[in-house]
This record gives C-alpha cells, sequence and structure tokens, in this order.
C-alpha cells in the first residue's frame, strides 16, 4: 500500500512494473513510491469558478507536507498538511521563501509545455459534425 500523494501519470509506468514489463522510455510518470518529486494539479477558470468563485485559474503544488495553491487573482495560500491538515492556517505571509519556491516549481513545469497557437492546418467537417458541435456549445 502507498500512503503518498501520486500522479495518475505514475499509473501507467506502475503497473508495468508490477507486471515485470520494461518501463518505455519518456513516458511521463514514475513509478510509484520511487519519487519525491512534488505533484502539481491544475484547476482552469471556466472549472474553478464552480468551486472558487473569484479565484481564476488554480494551480496547486504538493511538495514534501507543504500544499501551495496559485491563484491567477493572487489569494494564493501555503499550508502545512502535517500539522494543518484542515488547510486553516494560510502561511503565505509567514513564509515568503516558500512561496517564492513553489511558485518555481510551478514556472519550471509550466516550461515544459508548448504554447498552443491557433496556427496550423484547418480542419474539414461535414455538415452534420458542425451542427453537433454547434448543438453542444463548440461551435458559435
Amino acid at each position: 500500500m502507498i500512503e503518498e500523494r501520486v500522479s495518475l501519470a505514475d499509473l501507467f509506468p506502475t503497473v508495468l512494473s508490477l507486471l515485470e514489463y520494461p518501463i518505455p522510455p519518456g513516458i511521463d510518470g514514475e513509478v510509484m513510491g520511487n519519487s519525491d518529486r512534488p505533484l502539481i494539479a491544475e484547476l482552469i477558470m471556466g472549472i474553478a469558478q464552480k468551486y472558487h468563485k473569484g479565484s481564476g485559474d488554480l494551480r496547486a503544488v504538493y511538495q514534501e507536507k507543504e500544499k501551495y495553491i496559485w491563484a491567477s487573482n493572487g489569494s494564493n495560500e501555503l499550508y502545512d498538511l502535517e500539522k494543518d491538515p484542515q488547510e486553516e492556517d494560510n502561511l503565505v505571509k509567514k513564509f515568503p521563501h516558500r512561496v517564492e519556491a513553489m511558485e518555481t516549481v510551478i514556472r519550471e513545469w509550466l516550461a515544459l509545455f508548448e504554447p498552443v497557437t491557433s496556427e496550423g492546418e484547418h480542419v474539414k467537417i461535414n455538415k452534420s459534425t458542425e451542427e453537433k458541435l454547434r448543438a453542444l456549445g463548440y461551435l458559435k
């Protein structure tokens, strides 16, 4: 049993390891229980508004016993999950050096992704598909 936080990206290599299959190089994730890297979660504004009204986009870093929540509106939070599992004592102002370290983790993580651009090939869809996408709200 693994009692630490894990990433879903770790599921695939962990299952391969348990089945004694080789883990392909270059995949995301690591075998569960073998990593001390920070875990990052994000909640993008459209979804976040439902749960955190006015917070905007949210990104959370779990590292060791700490959890840092970065919010695009600036209402950031830092918690010591070992001492404060209910996340009631926001430590952002008490430990600015930890906040900066956690924000560096987020910046480095974001730098791993290429920005999405709208340029590229245009996909042609038939009338039926277009109507279905419009009905779902994907097209105007």
